[in-house]
C-alpha cells in the first residue's frame, strides 16, 4: 500500500512480510497432487530467485566506506554533516575517531537517525539556519558535507539551499567523493575549507 499511495517507502521495507510470504508459499507448493509436481515448483522458484538475487548482490548498496576512507584526510574535531541524516549511520561506523559528525538539521550525532515528528522537524528549520549554526560549530576548520540524491526528507533542493549557503560564507566547495549512479544509495562527499565566514 506505501508503494501505490507513494508514502515514504524502500523495496527493503517490504522483508518484514517474507517470513509470511515463504509459509504462504510452502503451503502452495504442499497442496500441490504430486511429489514430482512439488519438486519441478520448487527447482523453478529457486532458479527463478537466483536469477534475480545474483545480480543484486553485485550491485553496490552505498558509498559509506568511500565516504569514510576519504574522511581520513580529516583533522579530530572537524564537522562532518550529513544530509540527509540517513546517510549518518553507515559512514559514523566505518569513520575516524575524533570526527564531529552530525546531521542536518539538528545537529545531532550521526550514528542514528531520529523518526520522532520526522518530517515536521527537519522541514522546521531554514537550511541558511542551519548552516549558520555549522559555520559557529566548526569555527576556523574546515567543513565536511555528506549528501544524496532521491530523498523526499529532508528533500535534495533542501540540502542543495544548506550546501549553498555554506558556499556564500566559505566559497566553493573541493569535491572529495563524487555521486556514483551505479550505487544504490549514492553519496558525495564535499570539503569547505578552513577559515572564519566571508
Amino acid at each position: 500500500m506505501s508503494l501505490v499511495t507513494g508514502s515514504g517507502v524502500a523495496g527493503r521495507y517490504t522483508a518484514v512480510a517474507l517470513p509470511a510470504f515463504l509459509a504462504l508459499a510452502a503451503l502452495g507448493v504442499a497442496a500441490l497432487p504430486t511429489a514430482r509436481g512439488r519438486g519441478t515448483v520448487l527447482a523453478v522458484v529457486a532458479a527463478l530467485a537466483l536469477a534475480i538475487a545474483v545480480p543484486a548482490l553485485r550491485t553496490p548498496r552505498t558509498q559509506a566506506a568511500e565516504v569514510a576512507r576519504a574522511l581520513r584526510a580529516a583533522a579530530p574535531g572537524d564537522v562532518v554533516v550529513f544530509c540527509p541524516d540517513q546517510l549518518g549511520p553507515a559512514v559514523s561506523r566505518l569513520a575516524p575517531s575524533g570526527l564531529d559528525l552530525v546531521t542536518y538539521p539538528d545537529l545531532r550525532p550521526a550514528d542514528r537517525v531520529d523518526w520522532t515528528d520526522y518530517a515536521q522537524r527537519v522541514t522546521a528549520v531554514p537550511s541558511a539556519t542551519v548552516a549558520a549554526a555549522v559555520l559557529q560549530r566548526a569555527g576556523n576548520r574546515p567543513v565536511w558535507v555528506v549528501t544524496g540524491r532521491g530523498y523526499l526528507v529532508p528533500s535534495d533542493a533542501r540540502c542543495r539551499d544548506f550546501v549553498t549557503a555554506l558556499t556564500d560564507a566559505r566559497g566553493d566547495p573541493v569535491l572529495v567523493v563524487g555521486l556514483r549512479p551505479d550505487v544504490y544509495e549514492g553519496e558525495r562527499l564535499q570539503r569547505f575549507t578552513a577559515g572564519p565566514a566571508r
